[in-house]
């Protein structure tokens, strides 16, 4: 029986990078939110990372990965790629350059594999006021 991919994590930032050497990826800047003092705004790079564990028996078949972005005021536009599994864990990158946002709302990015959604990405677009602080951003929970 074949198992189905699983989701290891699925971020969206501004940008990241492989180590050459090690392999390592390092995600920067992960966006959560989007303050801006007007609109419309375009945001230069956006990479979403996303990395799926497979099964023994996926080793050598075709998948069909599909990011979903989905802006506050658009149609979903949709970026395919499809990969031939050839190690148990698969990173998928997309990077998309100059994202326009032209309102407030939700800018939200699903992550789909093989026909099923795994997971999804929103960040928050808002209008900055004068009054906006980085006080008045989410609080963090534990211990860095």
């Amino acid at each position: 029986m074949r198992q189905m991919a699983s989701l290891e994590y699925f971020v969206v930032a501004e940008s990241m990078s492989v180590d050459q050497q090690t392999n390592q990826v390092s995600v920067f800047n992960i966006l959560e939110e989007v303050r801006t003092s007007n609109l419309p705004v375009v945001l230069p790079q956006v990479v979403c990372v996303c990395t799926l564990n497979l099964g023994a028996n996926d080793m050598g078949m075709e998948h069909h990965a599909v990011l979903r972005v989905r802006t506050p005021s658009g149609e979903p536009r949709e970026f395919a790629a499809r990969f031939k599994a050839s190690h148990r864990r698969q990173r998928v990158f997309t990077r998309l350059l100059g994202l326009p946002l032209e309102t407030i709302g939700e800018l939200v990015f699903e992550i789909m594999v093989d026909g099923r959604q795994l997971a999804t990405h929103t960040v928050f677009v808002e209008l900055a006021t004068p009054h906006s602080s980085p006080s008045s951003r989410p609080v963090a929970i534990g211990q860095a």
